[in-house]
């Protein structure tokens, strides 16, 4: 995770709402590697600005909807109080994560009664590597970056159960308040049985 989510950050989450630890998960910071994007070296050879033409490095500019940090992505949650949220965190570096971003954009597009957010924890110099993963993936929902500062500060920021291991999923009900968190890999199956169990819950 930017300036790194380290394993010393981790710490055993309080059981006060549904959580589902997946089989598989990264820990808070993942291992540099060529290929981040996960075509080849393209993350890589995005930083050799002179060989890119200058219409694609303006498309990249605008490729991500902004940076986050934890207070903030409360923040976009209540943007959208009236509907039911899925805010994902997620990394590049992260096997799980890359495996599941397909699964959530089929799952955004069909569920248009659902606002998602995703947010990727890659460091700050890694965001053309972020950018080039989303320009290949062009999902149907906003995609942050985590805003530069304190690692802890954005766990609790975010929720104070979240482990900060990635992927990390948290859906919200209409009022803003977390239904469920799904920490390590799921699958959209999963994701789908937590907002049909908040939804049941809400009746």
């Amino acid at each position: 995770m930017g300036a790194a989510l380290s394993r010393a950050h981790r710490r055993r989450p309080q059981r006060s709402q549904r959580q589902e630890p997946g089989p598989a998960q990264c820990p808070r910071r993942g291992p540099r590697r060529q290929g981040r994007a996960g075509r080849g070296d393209e993350g890589l050879r995005l930083h050799d600005q002179a060989r890119r033409p200058v219409s694609l490095l303006l498309l990249l500019a605008a490729v991500l909807a902004g940076q986050l940090d934890g207070a903030g992505v409360g923040r976009t949650v209540a943007a959208h109080r009236g509907r039911p949220v899925v805010v994902t965190l997620w990394a590049t570096w992260c096997e799980p994560c890359v495996k599941e971003f397909p699964e959530l954009a089929a799952l955004a597009r069909e569920r248009k009664d659902v606002a998602f957010v995703s947010v990727s924890i890659d460091e700050q110099s890694d965001r053309k590597t972020v950018e080039a993963f989303v320009t290949q993936r062009r999902p149907p929902f906003p995609v942050y970056i985590k805003a530069p500062g304190p690692d802890q500060a954005f766990i609790d920021g975010v929720d104070r159960e979240w482990s900060g291991v990635v992927p990390a999923t948290l859906v919200y009900d209409r009022e803003g308040r977390r239904a469920a968190l799904l920490q390590g890999e799921h699958t959209r199956t999963d994701i789908e049985k937590a907002l049909a169990r908040m939804q049941a819950a809400a009746r």
